[in-house]
């Protein structure tokens, strides 16, 4: 019962310390190198490498302190081989510690460089000028539809009088290419007469209130309007230059589309344009995150350094302290 409890301290206190180092090293490495291909949760990865690390770090430091402690009372005690122990501790130290500094301020700087590489001001400047362009195709677009509606309007007669003649007029202007759909109207959003590209479609769909209210007050409405997964269109809603004494006013409104293609990219272009955004402002804790994890990896290595030279040391000395008991 002594001799396995024996060999499951010696377990716990040499190897176990180990194996929890190398462990956390290795993923440590693995979570820090899926960082750039998860920048969107950039936090997560972070959290478990420092819970890991420092729980590394308590396990072996109580393993190199319980070492150290058995040393200098040997070295105190002038047990055989104690003193030559200590100075091979030295020496791996002075052996091992340099290349781990010299590793750890190349690893330092290349980071620093990697972090800036990744916020390029010529790739936020591409970004800026591409989500740019694709406001301007839509504002280009919205302006010629606009004057589509103008014409249009000018042809269409009073409904209170023909409202068979306005639907003709109606059907013999939607296409394929735009309006998909063309609708008079009164000011409060009550349909007189409509007609759509596709004759199995629903009844047209009421403009807002703002819309409405912005068409009747200032004569005209146009605007991009998201639809299902994500597709634009443009909807253009004019006060039709009816001039009636007496009579009642009259809206017209037109649905244009706009190509698939098109709004799809727009719509990328927007999103990874933030999403650089969100990560650009987070460049510098970017670079203090990678530098901890790299300082307390650093600093594991360093204490699995020591704690791999006190066991080596114990190890060589070990045969002259039992011959020196022996005699």
């Amino acid at each position: 019962m002594a001799f396995r409890n024996k060999r499951v301290r010696r377990f716990v206190l040499r190897v176990l310390p180990v194996v929890v180092a190398l462990v956390v090293l290795f993923v440590s490495l693995i979570l820090v190198s899926n960082v750039q291909q998860d920048a969107d949760d950039v936090s997560r990865p972070y959290v478990w490498v420092l819970v890991l690390t420092i729980f590394a770090l308590l396990v072996v430091s109580a393993a190199i302190i319980h070492r150290v402690i058995s040393l200098t009372k040997k070295v105190r005690e002038h047990a055989p081989g104690a003193m030559l122990s200590a100075r091979w501790v030295r020496y791996f130290l002075a052996l091992s510690l340099p290349p781990v500094l010299i590793v750890y301020f190349f690893s330092a700087y290349f980071i620093t460089q990697t972090v800036v590489g990744w916020f390029d001001v010529g790739v936020e400047a591409a970004l800026a000028d591409s989500l740019e362009l694709g406001q301007q195709f839509l504002e280009n677009r919205t302006l010629e539809v606009r004057n589509q509606v103008r014409r249009l309007g000018r042809e269409i007669e009073d409904p209170a009088t023909d409202t068979d003649a306005v639907r003709r007029t109606l059907l013999a202007n939607v296409s394929s290419a735009g309006p998909l759909e063309l609708t008079v109207m009164e000011a409060d959003g009550r349909m007189i007469a409509s007609a759509n590209i596709n004759m199995m479609a629903d009844l047209p769909e009421r403009p807002s209130d703002y819309a409405l209210l912005q068409a009747w007050d200032r004569g005209e409405y146009a605007a991009p309007e998201p639809v299902a997964d994500g597709i634009l269109r443009i909807r253009v809603i004019q006060r039709l230059p009816l001039e009636v004494p007496g009579g009642q006013g009259y809206l017209l409104q037109a649905i244009y589309p706009l190509p698939e293609s098109v709004t799809t990219l727009a719509s990328q272009i927007e999103r990874e344009y933030h999403r650089y955004q969100n990560l650009s402002y987070l460049r510098e804790p970017l670079k203090q995150s990678f530098i901890l994890i790299l300082s307390l990896v650093l600093l594991l290595t360093v204490l699995l350094a020591i704690l791999a030279a006190l066991n080596v040391s114990r190890k060589m000395v070990n045969p002259i302290s039992k011959l020196a008991q022996g005699t």
